[in-house]
């Protein structure tokens, strides 16, 4: 055997290494497993969890007031009215950078018809027939959405779920086959088992779509001090009234839970639930209550808001693979003043969603 001969085997051996090929996926060739999950699909991680990716596009320059109370809590979806009728709109990413095309592969945005309104969240992709996002998102006065109410649409750069050929030939929606809200959810305390696991009614093209792609699954969760990124599609500041915008990304770290860091921590009321549709109180917080939430956030003019609801908190591990550490869920009336905002904690659910999942879908 030649040493030109090894030397190609070798190679081929780190290359497949590097790119998580260790056996097969869908039809077993090594073509289908390529595609790994955690790396976007335009540049690379350092673009996004760099020190110096602490830029800021802020555009806070709609500051019109929220209809919403401006003491508690909101959870984080986006409603508006439909059929031509007089309509309220919830912001996304305050602050943040704009998403190049393709980078943010794994993000979907799930639009949940509900008659006269319509809600949109956002979600994850961690197998070609399952996204993760937050359960309030498809809760309407208490009762759950059906299944058939909803779509999930890959592909988006921003808000029009309406007109997703504006975002390219890539941009596809889906039906949902089953959507499951963690067993001990409640609509009326979403401060905790926000998520909801979505089955698609067909897999999600990922080693042929640029524009979709898996965030890395894992029994991890960040520390203190981890810098991690959260996306979304939606307005830009609490009163924005902008009828489309683009998909952003905004750097979050991840923060101690403590009283004078979190906002879930800081009041023991958190107000009223967020879609303006019921007037039921959420349960009042006990101040140590931590698990199952990770407090990200708290630099002011950078931060989720409503719109976001449901995306992923994307985090690095050692390898530095992204994988989804948290899922949006709830954060002050008025984004971006400086408090940390709460996600669920993927790693408390990981074995549900194992469970819950198809067995082939997610590895």
């Amino acid at each position: 055997m030649s040493f030109l001969f090894v030397n190609a085997v070798i190679l081929l051996a780190l290359y497949l290494h590097a790119y998580g090929v260790t056996g097969s996926y869908g039809s077993g060739s090594v073509a289908s497993s390529i595609k790994k999950c955690g790396f976007p699909g335009a540049g690379s991680n350092a673009d996004l969890f760099s020190k110096t990716a602490r830029k800021s596009l802020r555009n806070l320059v709609h500051q019109v007031g929220a209809s919403a109370p401006q003491n508690g809590s909101l959870s984080r979806f986006h409603r508006e009215r439909i059929e031509g009728k007089k309509f309220s709109v919830s912001p996304t990413i305050v602050g943040g950078s704009r998403a190049v095309l393709n980078q943010l592969c794994w993000q979907v945005t799930i639009r949940f018809d509900a008659g006269t309104f319509y809600y949109e969240c956002g979600g994850v992709i961690v197998g070609p027939q399952t996204v993760l996002s937050a359960a309030n998102c498809y809760v309407d006065q208490g009762t759950h959405a059906p299944k058939q109410n909803i779509t999930v649409v890959v592909g988006l750069i921003n808000s029009d779920t309406f007109n997703i050929t504006a975002s390219g030939a890539c941009a596809e929606s889906y039906n949902v086959s089953q959507l499951i809200l963690y067993p001990d959810f409640s609509p009326f305390n979403f401060t905790r088992d926000d998520i909801a696991v979505i089955k698609l009614d067909r897999a999600i093209d990922l080693d042929g779509k640029p524009c979709a792609c898996r965030a890395c699954l894992e029994d991890l969760a960040p520390k203190p001090g981890d810098l991690c990124i959260a996306s979304g599609i939606g307005l830009e500041s609490t009163e924005d009234t902008n009828p489309v915008s683009p998909l952003k990304w905004v750097p979050q770290a991840v923060l101690e839970n403590t009283q004078d860091k979190c906002f879930w921590l800081i009041e023991g009321d958190l107000g009223e639930v967020g879609d303006s549709t019921t007037t039921e109180p959420i349960s009042p917080v006990i101040n140590n209550f931590t698990v199952g939430s990770i407090c990200a956030g708290g630099v002011v003019g950078e931060d989720i808001c409503f719109g976001d609801g449901g995306s992923a908190l994307m985090c690095l591990d050692e390898n530095e693979v992204a994988y989804v550490a948290g899922i949006a869920s709830t954060g002050t009336a008025e984004c971006g003043v400086g408090i940390g905002s709460q996600y669920t904690k993927i790693k408390d659910y990981f074995q549900w969603i194992r469970q819950i999942a198809l067995p082939e879908d997610v590895l």
